[in-house]
């Protein structure tokens, strides 16, 4: 064989690869879409499997900045998706998988920082959500069971020391709520049912004297004791309407 032709049929056959190579990597229905803004702008665009989102898919703001970034295939939404603040700094992180929410997701303060932390199984919230101050302690713990509050869930000084304690049964507050100054002391107790104050709610000042002591009937303020700082009765008003 001729060395000319040999070389010849070498550059048509790579010509030929690189060919289907580059046709292979856009496939006949796949396209972009994009829609803008009134002033030019893009607005959203995204990658499409003939009428099926597959692959990315963005929404911007009016000033062009990249406001939400979705995953999807052919249809559904699948894998990490990332919203963003104005300014270009992360607002959410949500993960999906095959169009449901799955596993953690993070949500952050427009400053950047870890706000809140939070757990999906099939779409629904489970287990512990945990919220944060911007210095990143911990703020609260929050506690759901198939997407509703149950349980005990507490909010914490940033200090570590508990200041809020309460009680949910299918979402709302049953049972004794604990609110607590800094200094570990109780400062007001009281009780709910279905969601409403019920019975006698206490408050107490730092020293752990009690000053003020209420009774509510269905939500309803009834009567109120007021006591000195040395937990001495001092007087009564009766059916308060509002604090």
């Amino acid at each position: 064989m001729n060395k000319n032709y040999l070389i010849i049929l070498i550059v048509i056959s790579i010509s030929l690869i690189t060919t289907l190579s580059a046709q292979s990597q856009e496939l006949p229905g796949t396209k972009v879409i994009k829609t803008f803004y009134p002033n030019g702008e893009i607005k959203t665009e995204g990658q499409y499997w003939y009428d099926k989102l597959d692959g990315y898919y963005r929404e911007y703001y009016p000033n062009g900045k990249l406001w939400k970034d979705w995953k999807f295939s052919y249809g559904k939404e699948h894998g990490l998706s990332t919203w963003y603040f104005e300014d270009g700094k992360v607002s959410i992180e949500w993960n999906f998988v095959d169009g449901v929410k799955q596993g953690i997701s993070k949500w952050y303060y427009e400053s950047g920082e870890l706000w809140a932390e939070q757990n999906y199984s099939d779409g629904v919230l489970q287990g512990i959500t945990y919220t944060y101050y911007k210095s990143g302690e911990l703020q609260g713990e929050w506690r759901y069971v198939d997407g509703i509050l149950q349980g005990i869930s507490r909010t914490y000084f940033k200090t570590g020391e508990v200041e809020v304690e309460r009680t949910f049964v299918d979402g709302k507050q049953n049972g004794k709520i604990f609110i607590y100054h800094e200094n570990k002391m109780v400062a007001v107790e009281a009780n709910f049912v279905n969601g409403k104050i019920e019975g006698t709610v206490k408050l107490y000042d730092m020293a752990g004297s009690l000053r003020v002591k209420d009774e509510y009937v269905n939500d309803e303020l009834l009567n109120r004791e007021r006591y000195d700082f040395q937990g001495k009765f001092e007087s009564k008003e009766e059916m308060l309407k509002n604090y």
